[in-house]
């Protein structure tokens, strides 16, 4: 019962966000062009690359840090990592302009836009400090305050008649500013506090030790994930790339709830992997894979159901329900690769043990942009997801032995310290 109360304070806000996010993309799939709709879905693909920069950099350590058993070394730690954060942030808002511009979106999306990156990437920190000190209920009202602003800006979007791309871009930057501002007086000090000394040296030292690693890993990571999305909007243009991001839609709670999991996880899993407790972490890479199997098997028959009788109430007659059914296919046997592979993610974040990860997605990354190109050359663009399959599953073959074979070497050292 202990790890199912966990689990749903877990999830009740990132289900919530997810959950306004989808219903979004859902308007702006009926109210947008294609070609708009491709571009705007991009850029929230950049989005989400860039909060995973941003969770190499400064979050992937944080809980690593916090369970350092010097009190003093890991408070110096932590007030770099907040300060680095914060001024990491600023180059954020004219770089996704720029993104914008090129894309020929107007000004006034990517104004608001940018400033929604750059409110996220702070958020994202002040999710994971919540959670590494003990107080995911910060993050669930943060969330789901969020989450209520963007369900309520939808009407707006879907009977009102406003121009979508802008009104959508200002929709989620103000989301994103409430959720940030909910984390209290307390916790905003800690972020805009004064810059400490030394700081470039400070931080250089934690990107020696954790985030050099775990940013390879990231970049690599996403070229495994996202290789379709680059390759396909390249080549094939937005309109393409709009068809395989709408059939990625319905197998979005497998993400959610692998992203949820996996950010509480880790921070827990770093005091247990610190506390030498062997057996805990075991029953938590056991839970977190039984209920990333459950919720697989839910979307997959929710899936089903959609698209055998009610695939309009989901997607325009404007898309092929063919394209679309191959493709939400392929996104779910990739959805449960990386369902699969999650807990030993977690754990070896937990550890600090970037390097493995970081070797495991390069190699993934590889076979992933040269299966997604192959396939995009061959075939029609929806196939390219093959691609993303074949990187994933060489991410698992590659990290499953190196993770296994950690906690064997864990569960000894733990052994030998209680003989």
């Amino acid at each position: 019962m202990g790890h199912f109360q966990r689990y749903a304070m877990a999830f009740a806000g990132p289900a919530a966000t997810a959950g306004a996010q989808f219903l979004l993309s859902l308007v702006l799939l009926r109210v947008m062009a294609p070609d708009m709709f491709g571009h705007f879905s991009f850029l929230l693909i950049l989005s989400q690359f860039s909060l995973g920069i941003w969770s190499a950099l400064f979050s992937a350590a944080l809980p690593v840090i916090n369970a350092d058993r010097d009190v003093q070394r890991g408070s110096h730690r932590m007030a770099t990592l907040f300060a680095a954060n914060l001024l990491s942030t600023v180059p954020a808002i004219p770089l996704f302009m720029s993104i914008a511009l090129a894309f020929h979106m107007p000004l006034t999306i990517g104004l608001p836009f940018a400033f929604f990156v750059a409110l996220s990437l702070l958020r994202l920190f002040a999710r994971t400090h919540a959670y590494a000190i003990g107080r995911p209920a910060r993050v669930m009202v943060s969330d789901v305050s969020y989450s209520l602003i963007v369900l309520a800006g939808l009407p707006v979007l879907l009977l009102a008649d406003v121009p979508p791309g802008p009104s959508a871009a200002l929709l989620l930057s103000a989301a994103a500013l409430v959720a940030l501002v909910l984390f209290g007086p307390a916790y905003l000090r800690l972020q805009f506090a004064p810059f400490p000394k030394g700081l470039l040296g400070r931080y250089a030292a934690i990107w020696k030790e954790h985030s050099g690693w775990s940013l390879l890993g990231v970049l690599t990571t996403e070229a495994t994930m996202n290789a379709h999305a680059y390759v396909v909007t390249l080549f094939a243009g937005p309109s393409a790339f709009a068809v395989l991001a709408a059939s990625s839609l319905l197998t979005r709670p497998v993400t959610v709830v692998m992203s949820a999991l996996g950010e509480y996880e880790r921070a827990h899993m770093a005091e247990q992997i610190a506390q030498d407790d062997a057996p805990a972490l075991g029953r938590s890479i056991n839970h977190f894979r039984l209920a990333m199997a459950g919720i697989w098997l839910l979307t997959g028959v929710a899936l089903a159901v959609i698209m055998i009788w009610v695939p309009h109430l989901v997607f325009p007659p404007r898309y092929a329900l063919g394209t679309l059914a191959i493709g939400s296919t392929l996104w779910m046997a990739v959805a449960l690769v990386r369902a699969m592979r999650a807990p030993e993610s977690a754990m070896m974040q937990g550890a600090g043990e970037f390097r493995p990860l970081a070797n495991a997605s390069v190699y993934s990354a590889i076979f992933s942009v040269v299966g997604v190109a192959g396939l995009l050359a061959l075939t029609t663009p929806v196939w390219s997801i093959g691609g993303v399959l074949i990187g994933e599953l060489i991410f698992g073959i590659c990290l499953w032995p190196r993770a296994w074979a950690w906690r064997r070497a864990m569960a000894a050292r733990a052994g030998e310290a209680r003989g």
